[in-house]
């Protein structure tokens, strides 16, 4: 085939649509063997399906990476936010009731926290 440049109107929405369909199969979860299949009923030949999966699969990959940036970062902040918030009416309510009195641990918060904190950071680094 030429290249993009050199393609037709007709040949280029060819092309879109041969990714359209093959990026619906992989939004449908179709493993990348499935959707080549797909491809080669559809008339392509086993390189260029390949070559299309391929492409997609990379792209779908550098979106998800970002997302999941996106997620885990949200995650170790919250995280964080909960486990010193946690840490900081512990300590006040402990301070208050030095004198003999009643004080809190918010352990859930504080677990919490450090757990969505580590889940952010496992995230974040996929």
């Amino acid at each position: 085939m030429s290249t993009e440049q050199e393609m037709s109107p007709e040949e280029q929405e060819a092309v879109t649509a041969v990714y359209r369909y093959a990026a619906n199969l992989m939004a449908e979860g179709k493993s990348d063997n499935q959707i080549i299949e797909a491809l080669q009923s559809q008339g392509l030949d086993h390189e260029t399906s390949s070559m299309v999966v391929t492409t997609l699969r990379k792209q779908y990959k550098r979106e998800m990476s970002g997302v999941n940036k996106t997620r885990g970062s949200k995650n170790m902040l919250y995280g964080m936010l909960w486990a010193v918030g946690g840490t900081i009416v512990t300590v006040a309510t402990y301070s208050a009731a030095s004198d003999g009195g009643v004080y809190v641990v918010t352990y859930g918060a504080i677990i919490g926290g450090i757990i969505q904190f580590i889940a952010g950071a496992v995230q974040y680094s996929r």
